[in-house]
């Protein structure tokens, strides 16, 4: 009969030094540190050291029975520190400590870091940290940051190598994040002149970002340009608001009613707010006559909310409307 059943994982997540079980680790890893040092010696955090703002601590965990532990503090831009790591004296030997120092070691690259850098006791009492960080390529070095000489540290670093960058995925990842940011700032109310601007730029990144998409379409572009269309109108921009809105009607003619009727509704956006109210009308007529096409009932209704919310807030004179 086979057994099916899974052998626990690890688990490893940002957490709080103060829980429970973790605080009682970090309190057995300070005692043995005071036993193989003198008070001056130990440079290892207690809890209230650890909640500071430039740490982010680690737990690891399996089924959930605490392994071990590690932090990793940000010295400047391009250089961090390992602290904190320690697992329970009887629990030691599962690869706890290994598996949270790759973590940390990857979160250092994903951050940018250039070099990684720790503090650890003499090898006489040290031995298993100092073989744990030599296999992962730490090599020996001089006191770093606020730390001096002392016979009762040893100072090791790692030199980290950027990850390849993948051009394909980043701009997959970032046309759509770029768009969504643009969207949020969209929505929010009391923007300030900075955010107005980062709105812009956000929306331009990622036009750029889906130009260089292989999978890029017509209807891809379609949107990108009805929002910087949007943004503009927003901003009160007339002039930049048509344009875009006129790269979006390109972009549409061959797309479904859907994306053609909103590139007619960008269109009369514009020329509501440039004062050309017999071409918005036109515009908005057009769009009107797209909604009617749509087959997908939640599409038709967006479409048609907008239209009308933008023919309430641009009343035009009897005179200039069409029967």
């Amino acid at each position: 009969m086979t057994n099916t059943s899974k052998a626990p994982v690890m688990q490893i997540e940002v957490d709080d030094p103060a829980r429970v079980d973790v605080c009682a680790l970090l309190e057995e890893h300070l005692r043995s540190m005071h036993a193989l040092s003198p008070p001056e010696s130990v440079h290892a955090l207690d809890v209230s050291r650890l909640k500071a703002v430039d740490i982010t601590f680690w737990s690891v965990r399996e089924a959930g029975v605490l392994l071990g532990c590690g932090a990793l503090r940000q010295l400047s831009l391009g250089h961090g520190e390992i602290k904190s790591m320690c697992t329970p004296q009887a629990l030691r030997r599962k690869g706890a400590g290994r598996a949270v120092l790759n973590h940390i070691l990857a979160e250092a690259r994903r951050r940018g870091y250039h070099r990684v850098s720790l503090e650890t006791g003499p090898a006489h009492s040290f031995a298993a940290a100092h073989q744990l960080y030599r296999s992962a390529g730490f090599e020996l070095c001089g006191p770093f940051g606020d730390y001096q000489a002392d016979p009762y540290s040893v100072f090791m670093t790692l030199a980290l190598r950027p990850l390849p960058f993948e051009q394909t995925a980043a701009h997959t990842h970032f046309a759509a994040d770029f768009f969504n940011r643009a969207w949020d700032l969209i929505d929010k109310p009391d923007r300030t002149p900075g955010e107005d601007r980062l709105m812009v730029l956000f929306n331009q990144a990622s036009i750029c970002h889906w130009l260089h998409r292989d999978d890029c379409t017509d209807q891809n572009l379609s949107v990108g340009f009805w929002q910087a269309s949007r943004i503009q109108a927003l901003l009160g921009r007339a002039e930049e608001a048509r344009l875009h809105a006129q790269t979006c009607l390109t972009y549409s003619q061959a797309l479904a009613p859907f994306y053609l009727g909103y590139a007619y509704e960008a269109l009369a956006r514009a020329q509501f707010l440039a004062g050309e109210l017999l071409n918005a009308g036109d515009s908005l007529q057009r769009a009107r006559d797209c909604a009617r096409a749509i087959d997908n009932p939640d599409h038709r209704e967006l479409l048609c909310k907008d239209l009308d919310a933008l023919d309430r807030a641009n009343p035009m004179p009897p005179a200039t409307r069409q029967a």
